[in-house]
């Protein structure tokens, strides 16, 4: 039980130092804060989850990330802001007003 224990806890803390280390480049390369930073990465998330197909492989889903029209992928099923406020647990204001 221990040594699942502490598998789980050394992944966790793996986790924890993988986003604090996102947070930081975002804040430092984008000067987000960490509410902002959240809105988009839920955006980006909404964005892979329904856009991409999972038979697609890494090369063409680059593609499509890169594409200028990237704008006619968000079209088609919309992530609001009433959505990401209540996915985030923000005030629906703030979501409006950080977009």
């Amino acid at each position: 039980m221990s040594k699942k224990f502490h598998k789980y806890a050394e992944t966790l803390y793996h986790l924890i130092n993988f986003r604090l280390s996102q947070y930081k480049q975002s804040k430092s390369m984008l000067k987000m804060d960490y509410d902002t930073f959240m809105i988009v990465s839920c955006i980006g998330a909404h964005a892979l989850k329904t856009k991409i197909n999972t038979k697609d492989d890494w090369e063409s889903v680059w593609e499509i990330t890169r594409t200028k029209n990237l704008d006619k992928f968000y079209n088609k099923k919309k992530l609001t802001i009433f959505a990401l406020a209540n996915l985030i647990g923000l005030p629906t204001e703030t979501v409006r007003r950080k977009i």
